[in-house]
């Protein structure tokens, strides 16, 4: 069995007969042939999948672009008006050190 296996991987054919090499042949070619089919079934579910998604993330995009859409309409009924905020004013001021004097310039 073991050599069997070692000549399926192209291993130990020196001492193979025409026959046996065809034998060989065409079993890879089955097996490969298989390989290919359950491959490509593999594939075709996997897109069937993709396609069923991208069905659903379609759907999903279209209700959250409604939903974005009335988004500044229940914005504008909901919110309370808001005052304008008030107008910044420059105060100059002064700082003096030393004692406290009157306007009139004596204490």
């Amino acid at each position: 069995m073991h050599v069997y296996f070692r000549r399926l991987l192209g291993e130990s054919l020196d001492s193979c007969s025409v026959e046996e090499l065809k034998h060989i042949e065409q079993l890879l070619e089955r097996s490969l042939n298989n390989i290919r089919a359950r491959k490509n079934t593999l594939f075709n579910e996997q897109i069937d999948q993709l396609k069923e998604q991208e069905k659903k993330l379609m759907k999903e995009n279209t209700r959250l672009r409604k939903k974005f859409e009335m988004l500044p309409l229940q914005l504008s009924i909901n919110l309370p008006t808001v005052p304008p905020p008030a107008q910044t004013m420059e105060v100059e001021t002064a700082l003096f050190i030393g004692p406290p004097t009157t306007m009139n310039g004596g204490i």
